[in-house]
């Protein structure tokens, strides 16, 4: 990871010689100044900055101006667990607190962490977010990102929070950090949309995966509990083409259109029934709504080309929906040639997907699966226009 602030660039070396060595400090932190806005950079040459005593994986440096302490605060990852340190000349730095050897999921090494105040909707209170991403360890195998809710008193970071709690529960969702001193003080998350179990294994010519669509981070509290959403800046309107309306109710299939480049928004007060992507070669993607389990499954085995990667299409991926309002909710989905991101309620829960068609899904089929028929309210198909 590399950040770059008011003309100093932050990164971690890594010794590829002291780690073929069997070394186990072969990561440390350096810093870089630039004169020229970021055109060309001088290596400090009192590198590094923070050695390392020992500790294998020892990377990913995130930093901010900490208001509480009046100084710079450096977040490190360190094997299992994360470290926090602070200076105030960038130079010399002092680790002051930990978290994490306790709590959070330990399936796999963390990475990429990030850490962040967001008021909580609708109230006068702030909570600090922290972001976690893991590889292997995720709910559905491989990568993932994690995150907590509590507070940072300027040194330390603490949560009451027992459970883990995943931003994203779909495959392909890593290594996300957010953007400080946006605009209007909207905290702004961009995760890379591929997963270590399979992304050097994809089927593709050109390019290894992408960026998922930036999401605006924000707390709510739902059914007493709080949730970090994670939904489409409102700059992607821009992008949106014209729309296709569909306001029959109830809507079982819809034919002819290019959904491999779309976004698909409709309302449903429905928890038990199938939504299907298909195409003339036969490719079916398919998104489940189980309401017996109260969770999601997004089931990509006949998607396209699954056979490059034994375990790219070998489970399901499921996401459990249990604190999901009852009533009517938004479900949002966005679709690529080569990825499928969906949002429900507008980000309570979203899942982000690679895929692999033969060729572009043209149709979209609602299949009832309980007693109720599928509900399913202003349904609207619009083309994203491409970015070639």
């Amino acid at each position: 990871m590399f950040i770059f602030f008011y003309g100093v660039g932050i990164f971690t070396y890594h010794d590829i010689d002291g780690e073929k060595a069997g070394k186990t400090d072969f990561q440390t932190q350096g810093i870089a100044y630039s004169l020229d806005n970021g055109e060309t950079f001088t290596v400090y040459e009192g590198n590094p900055v923070i050695g390392n005593d020992g500790i294998k994986d020892f990377r990913d440096p995130k930093v901010f101006w900490n208001e509480k302490a009046n100084n710079w605060t450096m977040l490190l990852v360190a094997g299992d667990h994360l470290q926090i340190w602070q200076s105030d000349t960038l130079i010399s730095w002092k680790k002051v607190s930990e978290f994490g050897k306790n709590q959070g999921a330990h399936g796999g090494v963390w990475e990429c962490p990030d850490l962040f105040p967001l008021k909580v909707a609708g109230e006068a209170k702030e909570k600090w977010v922290l972001l976690i991403s893991i590889n292997p360890g995720a709910p559905n195998g491989g990568s993932g990102t994690q995150y907590f809710i509590g507070d940072f008193d300027g040194t330390t970071f603490t949560s009451t929070q027992k459970e883990d709690r995943w931003l994203d529960w779909g495959t392909d969702n890593y290594a996300g950090v957010t953007y400080n001193n946006t605009p209007y003080g909207k905290r702004i998350f961009i995760g890379w949309m591929s997963n270590w179990s399979y992304a050097r294994d994809t089927p593709t010519e050109k390019w290894r995966s992408a960026m998922t669509i930036p999401r605006e981070l924000s707390l709510e509290k739902i059914n007493d509990q709080y949730e970090l959403i994670n939904y489409p800046i409102t700059g992607l309107k821009k992008v949106l083409k014209s729309s296709n309306s569909f306001k029959a109710n109830p809507i079982y299939s819809v034919a002819g259109l290019n959904i491999s480049q779309s976004e698909i928004v409709f309302t449903t007060a429905s928890r038990d029934f199938e939504l299907s992507f298909t195409n003339q070669k036969e490719d079916r993607l398919k998104l489940l709504f189980d309401d017996a389990n109260k969770q999601v499954v997004l089931d990509r085995a006949t998607s396209g080309k699954t056979d490059f990667q034994e375990d790219f299409a070998k489970e399901n991926q499921l996401m459990p929906i249990k604190n999901l309002p009852e009533g009517a909710v938004e479900v949002r989905i966005l679709m690529d040639w080569s990825s499928i991101e969906v949002f429900i309620n507008k980000g309570q829960y979203v899942m982000t997907s690679q895929i692999f068609p033969n060729e572009h899904y043209t149709n979209l089929n609602f299949h009832q699966r309980g007693e109720e028929p599928v509900e399913v309210k202003n349904l609207e198909i619009r083309e994203i226009e491409s970015v070639w």
